[in-house]
């Protein structure tokens, strides 16, 4: 369906929900990082670029459900021209647009969640050759990029084959991450990669249960 030719033009609702804000903090180690937390909307690369450049920190933390998909493969760039460093601290993600994101990153560590997902229309077209025309286009783009940073074809058709707007390829930690790559060698099996795919509600109560403390 045209839904499934789109990437990650909107995300989850109720995960980074407000617009995209950038601010520096510290974290319990006492490094400085600049933290990403919200929504990609038009001109969020460039706005990390900049205050990237302005406080010389080299390490990002987000918590974002994504957004716009081209400002994350704007930001993609960003984190790969600024080697920026790439994390998502315990209890918080990084999804769709952000994920993406994360493939530019030389440096990624994943304590969090990180979410793939084919994308879907965020409203109907009217013209159906154009959506269809569009669709193609950006799917072909994206695909590339994803081949482009080395994500393997059992990941990428998984996404493709089984992903949802609300159905993610999620992945928990950095050896997880690692894992994507073809140059890892150590490729998923047919059942991890279904089990890979986590519904919008249990990312939601994943996330909730991880606040609390609680580990099942």
């Amino acid at each position: 369906m045209l839904k499934y030719f789109i990437i990650a033009i909107t995300a989850l609702s109720t995960i980074g929900a407000s617009a995209e804000t950038l601010s520096k903090v510290t974290l319990d180690s006492g490094q400085e990082v600049i933290h990403f937390e919200g929504k990609y909307e038009k001109g969020t690369a460039k706005r990390l670029y900049d205050f990237a450049k302005e406080t010389g920190l080299k390490t990002v933390s987000f918590n974002s459900g994504g957004g716009i998909s081209t400002e994350g493969d704007g930001a993609a760039w960003v984190m790969n021209n600024l080697q920026l460093v790439a994390l998502v601290k315990k209890e918080n993600s990084c999804m769709s647009a952000c994920a993406i994101t994360m493939l530019g990153a030389p440096v990624v560590i994943i304590k969090g969640l990180v979410g793939f997902h084919p994308a879907y229309l965020p409203t109907p077209m009217k013209d159906g050759d154009k959506a269809f025309t569009t669709g193609q286009k950006i799917s072909m783009n994206d695909t590339i990029f994803l081949k482009d940073k080395g994500v393997s074809n059992q990941v990428i058709r998984t996404i493709g084959y089984f992903g949802k707007p609300d159905m993610f390829f999620v992945l928990t930690d950095s050896s997880d991450w690692r894992r994507m790559f073809d140059k890892t060698g150590k490729p998923y099996s047919q059942l991890e990669l279904l089990g890979k795919m986590w519904h919008s509600n249990v990312i939601g109560a994943y996330l909730a249960l991880t606040k609390r403390g609680i580990t099942l």
